[in-house]
């Protein structure tokens, strides 16, 4: 997974919301971030890359031991969709 090329897409889009404003509600940067780096689809040679595909097999498998470097992540993301 191209970690730093989802990141730096992604914070292309969370600048363009925030001075866009569009209907963000008061989520903070990093849960704006985590929104969009999950939802955001990269043409990457395997559509397996993107993050939301990693995530949730890593998410499926229930590893406790796998999702735990996922957990500051999962953090913002949740607060986000809450």
């Amino acid at each position: 997974i191209d970690v730093e090329r989802i990141l730096k897409e992604s914070l292309t889009w969370v600048q363009y919301f925030k001075q866009q404003k569009k209907n963000i509600r008061s989520l903070t940067d990093d849960e704006i971030l985590a929104v969009a780096m999950y939802s955001f689809n990269l043409p990457f040679e395997q559509p397996k890359d993107n993050l939301y595909y990693v995530l949730n097999e890593v998410l499926r498998k229930r590893d406790p031991l796998k999702m735990t470097p996922w957990k500051p992540y999962l953090y913002h993301l949740l607060n986000a969709l809450a």
